[in-house]
């Protein structure tokens, strides 16, 4: 079993103010002041935001039951799950992988094969592959992604998002890399 710890799950959100946007966007305008929002059909807003000195972010419904609530207790509270849940969720939606996994994530699957006679001292291949929606979420906050759709879904003739990011990575030459091989000491090309 997995182990996600939930202080680097807390770090990952930004204290957890990331998730509980997610399930109340009108919070934003609340960060930092004393104004309430609602998170419930009711006539008069009665929730807060607040951010505590560990640098996490609490929800507190003052028309509910008064219980302050971080990321996880309000995934826990929306979702209506256990903690292990909850945090699974968080965890699959932000894509917070397990200390023992996040090695094999970044891992080089490395092979080689003796070199061809037209592959001399020198070669080299590079595969250049196009960026999937998974690896947008990847290099770019959400908050970017965000705004790169709502500005697409407003213009009228525009690319979509992914087009938009994909046209910006590559101004910057910044390219997804699929494979790369080169002729190693030994006369074998290793990719």
């Amino acid at each position: 079993m997995s182990f996600i710890n939930t202080d680097e799950l807390f770090r990952a959100t930004n204290g957890g103010l990331d998730v509980i946007l997610q399930y109340y966007p009108e919070a934003a305008n609340c960060i930092g002041n004393n104004r309430k929002f609602k998170i419930r059909d009711e006539k008069t807003p009665s929730a807060t935001i607040k951010r505590l000195s560990d640098g996490n972010y609490v929800v507190t419904d003052f028309g509910l039951d008064q219980q302050p609530r971080n990321a996880i207790m309000v995934t826990m509270f929306e979702e209506n799950c256990d903690f292990g849940t909850a945090v699974k969720l968080i965890a699959e939606r932000f894509n917070i992988l397990p200390e023992e996994r996040k090695n094999e994530l970044f891992k080089a699957e490395i092979k080689s094969r003796p070199a061809l006679p037209e592959e001399s001292e020198g070669y080299y291949k590079l595969k250049i592959g196009e960026f999937t929606e998974k690896d947008f979420k990847i290099i770019f906050a959400e908050k970017v992604i965000d705004y790169v759709q709502k500005s697409a879904s407003d213009k009228v003739k525009s690319d979509d998002w992914q087009t938009v990011l994909s046209k910006l990575c590559k101004s910057y030459h910044f390219y997804k890399l699929e494979s790369f091989e080169k002729l190693n000491h030994e006369d074998r090309i290793v990719y």
